[in-house]
């Protein structure tokens, strides 16, 4: 953070004139267990030649895969961590659906033969009655903590597996023409009924089983008879030809390719716009608390104090600046830490926002690491610093590629 001279308000006279625009983030649903080839494939393959297809359109494509449901417990969990976790599980379904939301009109089911976990012959009740919600099995706390918390539809079909609940809120809550199916045909010959022995044809896990595969049927039924889009597919290639084609018509469909000027600025612009649109999602869901405006004014003492400049300074260039105000010779480094998801990102690009606006005279960077696939590059993260120096220092003056020093 340092002042410069200049209205900082100005910005990118040699760049072309890009605008933010909105990112295309489908969400990936599917049952969890029998789909992790799929969704692997898609994310290390298919998923980064999309984001390459949104680059030179000034947005990017990154899909919201929620792995992390499937995660289990574990006994090197610390006490801590083991409240968080099952807290977490009762949440689950609302989470998802949150999601869900926020990820619309873009939304990518991939289908199979199964169903997915679900309350079997489950009537509703009255959760107006429950005194101790830890009696509660997790299937009902998930639907407890949706139906208060934006979602009663839930207690409408409450047999529902997480991935119909999923697709309903999409496709059958909302209307949406960037939504597709992918139904996986299987080549493997099921067991008949004759092969099952008589004790595991009459077992709880059978007949669940059975049932499910009833459900997942009928579910297809229901999406295909909507006229939602469906593709079928036997293989990885073959659903990553169809992924591909399907979604790289939305890009152009919402971002036609422009006319890319050979400026330096370019890729440097479009960065520019993904570090914006993070740090706007980020404020989206800060709320203000005592602790937080606490942290702010630590923030804040921090940042401004090696900006003492003097009057006399105002209207002179970067290198006139530093040789009249030396470069402390302390690191001027602080640390803000904290367990991966508590917050720290959302915080910090809250605080940004205040103090651009409390003190607009003063240069700050802002840039976070995990916003962009090449955010976390050291030598990507040195050129974004050069080039908005360069630009607040030259202003038009910056230079052209291509051209002499």
């Amino acid at each position: 953070v340092n002042q410069m001279a200049g209205d900082p308000g100005t910005r990118y006279n040699t760049q072309p004139n890009l605008k933010r625009q909105k990112p295309i983030q489908p969400y990936v649903c599917s049952t969890l267990e029998d789909f992790q080839e799929e969704r692997d494939f898609l994310a290390s393959t298919i998923f980064p030649r999309l984001n390459d297809l949104c680059s030179p359109r000034g947005t990017y494509f990154k899909a919201v895969d929620l792995r992390w449901s499937a995660v289990k417990a574990h006994k090197s969990f610390t006490t801590n961590l083991c409240r968080q976790y099952s807290c977490l599980c009762s949440q689950h379904l609302k989470l998802c659906l949150d999601c869900v939301d926020s990820c619309s009109p873009f939304f990518i089911c991939l289908l199979g033969q199964t169903y997915g976990d679900f309350l079997p012959h489950y009537t509703p009740f009255l959760f107006s009655n429950i005194k101790d919600f830890t009696n509660l099995s997790k299937g009902e706390q998930n639907l407890y903590v949706a139906a208060k918390n934006g979602y009663p539809w839930v207690l409408e079909t409450p047999n529902c597996s997480l991935t119909e609940f999923e697709i309903t809120q999409a496709a059958f809550r909302k209307e949406s023409q960037f939504q597709f199916f992918y139904f996986r045909t299987s080549n493997s010959l099921l067991r008949t009924f004759s092969e099952e022995g008589e004790e595991e044809k009459l077992s709880p896990a059978f007949l669940m089983n059975e049932e499910g595969k009833v459900k997942v049927g009928r579910l297809k039924a229901k999406i295909i008879g909507k006229g939602l889009p469906v593709r079928f597919y036997r293989d990885l290639d073959e659903l990553g030809d169809l992924v591909f084609k399907d979604w790289s018509a939305v890009v152009e469909k919402l971002y036609p390719v422009p006319i890319i000027m050979e400026n330096i600025d370019y890729k440097h612009s479009l960065e520019y716009l993904y570090h914006e649109e993070f740090a706007e999602k980020c404020e989206q869901v800060f709320v203000i608390s005592k602790e937080s405006n606490r942290t702010f004014e630590i923030l804040e003492r921090f940042a401004l104090k090696d900006v003492e400049l003097d009057s006399d300074s105002a209207g002179l260039g970067l290198n006139s600046i530093l040789r009249i105000n030396a470069l402390p010779a302390y690191k001027s480094i602080l640390l803000l830490s904290g367990e991966r998801g508590c917050g720290k990102s959302t915080l910090i690009a809250s605080w940004v926002k205040y103090f651009k606006s409390k003190h607009p005279g003063v240069l700050m960077i802002p840039y976070f690491v995990g916003s962009t696939c090449e955010s976390s590059d050291i030598m990507s993260v040195i050129h974004y610093f050069i080039m908005e120096l360069q630009h607040r220092a030259h202003g038009n003056g910056a230079r052209l590629r291509g051209e002499t020093q």
